[in-house]
């Protein structure tokens, strides 16, 4: 029988990832555990790099992983990579970055170097299909941490939003600006953040005395102007207010009232989750309930960096808590 880094792991009743750390003498193990897993290493046959038993590494080495979608919005996604590339600089870390195109997801292909061998821990960059996400699960044993996603029943952290209290307390906001009447916009099938912002803007409508209709309820729209721009000129009255779930959605909303020759908030108000560069461009600004998205890089490094070191410990949701910014279009 061949003995590999499995092997090891089996008859120690650990993972493989910990083995792998601990015959790279990382300081995320403990020396009991490293000490464990030499002895067996030896006892078995295994062959390893017997010169890093001597001097611990720090230098861990990480992964992250994202769809070509993903990393295409520069001005979310790319700040929260950014802000964990950073600290990983900072700790003299390494850190490779692995685009996953549509196919790929498709197809069940992973990158060939993702494995427990090359890696210390993984991030994953926001939404994966479920089978995506179960064959990541599956076939690498690394510490993970999912960014802006989570699917119940899925044995990894995560660090989110907090995106039915977010919606929630803007439909508060809006209240306090004499809305009595409310619509919302977006594609909740598309994300698990979307639908829940959905359920914060119903929780309010009740509990606000806000008001809303079928029509105003637009929540399996695909996100481009002219599909917006269709659905909103079917309806024949607008409501006070919009919420959008996110800043593509109110960008377009804004560019049809502009060319019909409605003001925003004089004439309607527009409402919108998160905070990119969109809704810095507006005219006027948007108003925004949104994440602190270098916050929120830093939450994962953090969580990631604990989940190594406690592999063990019950699974983490962090959850950040997003602030209104006020501009100009409520």
């Amino acid at each position: 029988m061949k003995i590999t880094m499995q092997t090891v792991a089996d008859r120690l009743g650990v993972s493989k990832n910990t083995v792998s750390q601990a015959l790279r003498n990382k300081n995320t193990v403990s020396s009991q555990t490293k000490d464990a897993v030499f002895q067996m290493a030896d006892k078995l046959g295994y062959q390893y790099q017997k010169e890093t038993k001597s001097e611990a590494t720090t230098g861990n080495r990480f992964a992250i992983i994202a769809s070509e979608y993903t990393l295409s919005f520069n001005s979310f996604f790319g700040i929260i990579l950014n802000k964990i590339k950073e600290l990983i600089v900072d700790q003299k870390q390494t850190i490779d970055v692995f685009m996953i195109s549509k196919e790929d997801e498709t197809q069940g292909k992973l990158p060939e170097k993702l494995n427990a061998d090359n890696y210390d821990g993984l991030f994953i960059l926001s939404f994966f299909s479920d089978q995506y996400l179960d064959l990541l699960n599956s076939v690498t044993d690394l510490p993970k941490i999912l960014i802006d996603h989570h699917r119940p029943g899925l044995e990894i952290d995560s660090v989110l939003s907090a995106n039915i209290d977010g919606a929630y307390e803007a439909m508060s906001y809006l209240a306090t600006k004499g809305v009595k009447t409310v619509g919302f916009i977006g594609e909740i099938d598309r994300s698990p953040s979307y639908a829940e912002r959905m359920i914060g803007f119903e929780n309010a409508l009740s509990s606000l005395h806000l008001e809303t209709t079928d029509q105003w309820t637009i929540n399996h729209l695909p996100e481009n102007q002219n599909s917006l721009f269709e659905t909103i000129a079917a309806v024949k009255k607008q409501p006070d207010a919009w919420f959008c779930v996110n800043n593509g959605y109110a960008f377009s909303l804004m560019n049809y009232f502009q060319s019909h020759q409605m003001n925003v908030p004089q004439d309607i108000k527009v409402l919108a989750f998160d905070d990119t560069d969109l809704s810095r461009m507006t005219q006027p600004r948007m108003t925004v309930m949104a994440t602190d998205l270098n916050e929120m890089g830093k939450s994962s490094y953090d969580l990631l960096q604990y989940r190594m070191t406690h592999p063990d410990s019950v699974l983490r949701q962090v959850c950040l808590k997003p602030n209104l910014i006020i501009g100009g279009t409520v």
